[in-house]
């Protein structure tokens, strides 16, 4: 039995390196993804991990798969595509680390992905189920999500969802008119702070949650960046403050945040809204320490800090300050 199953996305992430000799932009291969990054950061936490997705039966996909694999996470169920690549993004960072995605590809092997590529009856039970926000940006993968929040719901699985909104896949309007009816089917939604705009129609984070929780999602967990998270549930809500690392790159920052808090849920024994207050801190303070230790180095699934280096950087690194009128 699997503690945490994900579909969705490995990747390669063409990451923005420097300039060459000749004053051109270099651009480093980095294996990463949003499913295969917060797996590989869940998977550090001692959980059974497990992939589904497609990539390219190419030099890329190959790759990819070694990768995964040597994290521990189980790729039976990634699939390799004879006709299309694998999915490749552009990954360009700005002087504070922030990245930005550009996709290159018309179609890749990620857009085939269908209801033929798994067999939901042979899969194992798991804890968690956990479907990326891309796999509902594209019409074949769409079908897929349908299907597995059946089975997930069936099986009585909770259902996982990092919305992970990228403009180069879909704009606004898609995300308000065909992603939101799913995303509040979640009973644990990770979202960014536009995101929660997006979907709920507030920028108040303590409304949008509040909207998202009414319609049923069970956790709303809200990545805020230099600002930490917020968090809502029938525990409570709270701010925490993230720690003070030096920002280098913040891909898969986000992704770490998500699958060490999954992976920490799955080691609870009391179901979710019993979670005392307290141990929810907890949680969300070592997934922020994690978001910001992953930050603090180059690339995504090679920047994902492990379990001791999470609990050293919540012991030695102080909280990231501001004054009195940012923190509002």
């Amino acid at each position: 039995m699997f503690d945490i199953i994900a579909m969705g996305e490995a990747v390669i992430d063409l990451t923005y390196l420097g300039k060459s000799e000749d004053g051109n932009a270099t651009y480093e291969r980095q294996p990463g993804g949003a499913p295969s990054n917060m797996l590989t950061a869940a998977t550090k936490w001692d959980v059974e991990t497990s992939l589904i997705g497609m990539v390219g039966n190419d030099s890329f996909g190959k790759f990819l798969e070694r990768v995964i694999r040597k994290q521990g996470i189980h790729t039976d169920n990634l699939v390799f595509s004879n006709d299309y690549p694998t999915f490749i993004a552009l990954v360009d960072l700005d002087e504070t680390g922030e990245r930005t995605f550009y996709r290159i590809q018309k179609e890749s092997a990620l857009d085939q992905f269908t209801l033929k590529n798994v067999d939901f009856e042979k899969l194992e039970l798991c804890k968690i189920f956990h479907i990326a926000g891309s796999m509902m940006t594209m019409e074949r993968p769409l079908t897929v999500v349908q299907q597995a929040m059946k089975w997930a719901k069936t099986n009585g699985i909770l259902l996982s969802c990092d919305v992970n909104w990228r403009s180069a896949l879909c704009d606004e309007n898609y995300v308000k008119e065909v992603m939101r009816p799913y995303v509040f089917q979640f009973d644990i939604v990770k979202v960014s702070e536009e995101e929660l705009a997006l979907i709920s129609g507030t920028s108040d984070l303590e409304k949008g949650c509040s909207i998202l929780r009414d319609a049923g999602v069970r956790l709303v967990a809200v990545s805020r960046g230099k600002y930490g998270c917020y968090y809502s549930y029938a525990g409570g809500n709270e701010q925490l403050w993230t720690y003070d690392t030096n920002i280098v790159d913040t891909n898969a920052a986000g992704d770490t945040f998500t699958g060490i808090l999954l992976a920490q849920i799955c080691k609870e024994k009391e179901v979710l809204e019993q979670i005392p207050l307290k141990r929810m801190h907890e949680i969300m303070d070592r997934a922020n320490a994690g978001g910001a230790m992953c930050a603090a180095k180059r690339g995504a699934i090679y920047a994902i800090p492990n379990r001791e280096e999470v609990e050293q950087c919540r012991k030695t690194i102080p909280f990231l300050s501001f004054d009195k009128e940012d923190k509002k």
